[in-house]
This record gives structure tokens, sequence and C-alpha cells, in this order.
């Protein structure tokens, strides 16, 4: 997750930022990372959940940072908080 996050933050903050697929993901991140681009796919679904809202989606299944990830993080925490509560 925070590799995917840490490609989002990189792409947002170029001069031309454009929204990235979990293809683009992937490419970047395979060599350093034990994943397929469905689980990028699925934890991208994952952290555009309402109760995350890190990425938003875009055309043709691409995605941007919604919020920035210090941010996201503190909406996880809260979510693992509130499932050990119950």
């Amino acid at each position: 997750m925070t590799s995917i996050l840490r490609e989002l933050r990189v792409e947002m903050e170029r001069d031309h930022a454009e929204y990235i697929t979990a293809r683009d993901v992937y490419r970047t991140v395979r060599d350093d990372l034990e994943t397929t681009e469905d689980e990028i796919s699925r934890v991208l679904g994952f952290l555009q959940h309402p109760f995350v809202a890190a990425v938003k989606e875009g055309a043709k299944s691409s995605f941007a940072l919604a919020a920035r990830p210090d941010v996201a993080a503190l909406r996880l925490y809260s979510l693992v908080a509130a499932l050990q509560r119950t």
C-alpha cells in the first residue's frame, strides 16, 4: 500500500501530472515488491472507498491521489481503531 501511495504521490508532483493505472504502478514496483497488477488494482479500489478516500478514479481505470498520504494514513488508523473496538 505504501509503495502504491508513493507512486501516486510521485506522479502528482510532476509538472504535468496524469492519472496512472495499476499497470503503471506495477511496472514501477515489480522489481522491489512481490505483487501482481491485480493486487495493485484491488488496493487502489480499497483506497478509493469513502472511508479512506485516498485516491480518485479517472477514465479507463486510472487513479490519482485525492488526499495526502498522511491524511490517508490517519483515516486508515481510525478505521483500524474502530474495528478493534468491535
